[in-house]
């Protein structure tokens, strides 16, 4: 007589299925093809960028608005500062040690800033260079809401 065990019918009644990996770690439940969700998932990926240019584009892009700029062409020297303000310019140096300090250097233009003004040895510290926010355009406002 023959016998048919369990796994066997199992195996027989069993529709073909398959899991898939998403990006996210899930599985995911195909019909027999990984490749089916790779394709829905490839749709996903275009319907949410689609819908990101689109919430983009109704809304306008919002950006940054320029306050304050400084190129440090101007008012340079070679010379540190260390406190008050620099030369003639709207920057100033705070510091914390005697041989801390900043400059608007002139080549190349820009601030810096060291703990290396004196030719004594470096001491523990800090320099802050700032500006007043006085003078920044709008929409820059000096109360937050």
């Amino acid at each position: 007589m023959n016998s048919i065990n369990r796994n066997s019918i199992l195996t027989i009644f069993t529709p073909r299925v398959a899991f898939a990996k998403t990006a996210w770690g899930q599985m995911s439940l195909t019909n027999g093809s990984p490749s089916a969700a790779r394709s829905r998932f490839t749709i996903f990926k275009y319907l949410s960028v689609l819908a990101l240019v689109m919430l983009l584009g109704v809304n306008g892009v919002m950006g940054q608005t320029t306050v304050f700029t400084d190129d440090f062409s101007a008012n340079q020297s070679a010379t540190y500062t260390t406190s008050g303000a620099i030369g003639a310019s709207a920057w100033s140096i705070t510091r914390s040690g005697v041989d801390w300090g900043g400059r608007r250097n002139t080549t190349p233009a820009r601030l810096e800033i060291t703990n290396d003004v004196s030719g004594t040895a470096n001491v523990n510290g800090w320099v802050l260079a700032s500006t007043s926010t006085s003078a920044f355009s709008s929409p820059y406002n000096t109360t937050l809401s």
